[in-house]
Parts: structure tokens; C-alpha cells; sequence
């Protein structure tokens, strides 16, 4: 049966070298809190349904790669890839997959997002990143907490947060980039699930909030590095 390939097929390649059944995978994910089935994860890896970030973010750290690694499966082999030379993800539109082949057309948000352009902010990865797997010099379009009331939810999100961190005995804020969610079901007050240096943590909602410097809406990621 011929596959319409709209989407870019993404991870079986990365799978079966690791041997895994789309059943083992969906068990992993099931442990992030993340349900789907074997029919949507066929639907990811043949191209018939687009893959959201989140779902990507799990998988990296199932097939212990990075985005920029999961991306080059198709990178090589897709013409789709070989003439773009930028990545984008709109996360306010089910974190849409989009390939540009020019900057400006990566870089623009007035397409895609009908806000007021004034309170969005960049912000440029100096590093790679283990709360989101993204590669250094990830290119980020936020909404700033001082210019946007940001709420909370159920599903996963990504932040740009401040934390005050002890070293030597001096305390320096230093900012971390993040996917966060608010947990269903909690007791009061709410707990937010958050990924810090690579591990999940816990803390109230109330004091996340405190730490957001703001709420990514589009990640843009240069794959011709």
C-alpha cells in the first residue's frame, strides 16, 4: 500500500536499530505521560500525520539522541530537507513542522501569529540543551511574562525560566530553557512537572510562575550546521 507522505517521516530508521517494536515505544512513552497508539506512532514514522514536538522531545530520549540527530535521518535521504536550510516549529499551531529554505521566511511570526508582534522576544541557545534536547544556536520566539500573562496547562509547554543557583556560596540567576505542564488531578496547591538539567522535577505552580521569563511560541533550528 502506497503511503501519502505529506509530513516528514521521522524515527523508524532510529528505532529499528535499536531493535524496538512500536509497542515497546509506546510503553516508553506511556512513562512521560504520553498516550498514543501503534496506529498514530506508524502515522509519525511514514509521513501521514505530523509529529509535535513534545511527542519528538520523548522519543530523543528513548533512542538517547539529540533533535538535531533525530532530524538527520531524514535530513540525508528527504529533498524536502536537502533544500532547506532551516527547521521551524510554530508551537501555538500544534507544534507545525515547516521547512525553509530562506532566514527571513524561518524568522517570521506575522504568517503565523495574529498577536501584536511587540511582545515577542528571541532568544538564541548558547548550548546544548538536556531539559529539551535542542542543539546550540536553536533560535527561540517568546512571548515575555512582563509584556504576556501566561497560563498554565495540562498539556506540555515550552518556557524560558529564571533560577537562583548557589555555587561557592554566591547566589547568580542564571536562565534555563524548559518544557513544562501542570499536573491533572493534583492536590492544592498545583504542581507544575518541569525538566531540569535533564531530570523531571516538581514544584508548585505559584513558584514556577515566579521563574517564567516567558512562553515559547516558535523554535527555529538550523540544520545545515
Amino acid at each position: 500500500m502506497q503511503t501519502d507522505k505529506r509530513f516528514i517521516p521521522l524515527g523508524k530508521k532510529l528505532r529499528d536499530r535499536l531493535n524496538l517494536s512500536r509497542e515497546d515505544v509506546i510503553e516508553e512513552l506511556s512513562k512521560y505521560g504520553t498516550h498514543i497508539s501503534t496506529y498514530t506512532l506508524r502515522n509519525y514514522e511514514t509521513g501521514t500525520q505530523d509529529m509535535p514536538l513534545t511527542i519528538m522531545h520523548h522519543l530523543c530520549h528513548i533512542y538517547d539522541c539529540t533533535i538535531n540527530q533525530f532530524l538527520a535521518e531524514r535530513n540525508q535521504q528527504d529533498d524536502r530537507f536537502k533544500k532547506a536550510d532551516y527547521v521551524t516549529y510554530d508551537l501555538t499551531k500544534d507544534h507545525k513542522l515547516t521547512l525553509n529554505k530562506h532566514q527571513e521566511k524561518a524568522y517570521d511570526i506575522k504568517s503565523n501569529i495574529k498577536d501584536d508582534q511587540e511582545i515577542y522576544a528571541h532568544a538564541l541557545l548558547g548550548y546544548d540543551c538536556p531539559n529539551t534536547l535542542l542543539p546550540e544556536g536553536s533560535r527561540l520566539i517568546y512571548q515575555a511574562s512582563d509584556k504576556y500573562q501566561i497560563k498554565l496547562k495540562n498539556t506540555y509547554d515550552y518556557y524560558i525560566i529564571s533560577r537562583i543557583e548557589t555555587i561557592n556560596g554566591k547566589s547568580y540567576e542564571k536562565t534555563y530553557v524548559t518544557k513544562a505542564k501542570e499536573i491533572e488531578d493534583s492536590t492544592r496547591p498545583k504542581l507544575v512537572q518541569y525538566f531540569f538539567d535533564g531530570k523531571v522535577e516538581h514544584i508548585s505552580s505559584a513558584a514556577f510562575l515566579k521563574m517564567v521569563e516567558g512562553l515559547v511560541v516558535k523554535i527555529i533550528i538550523d540544520i545545515k550546521k
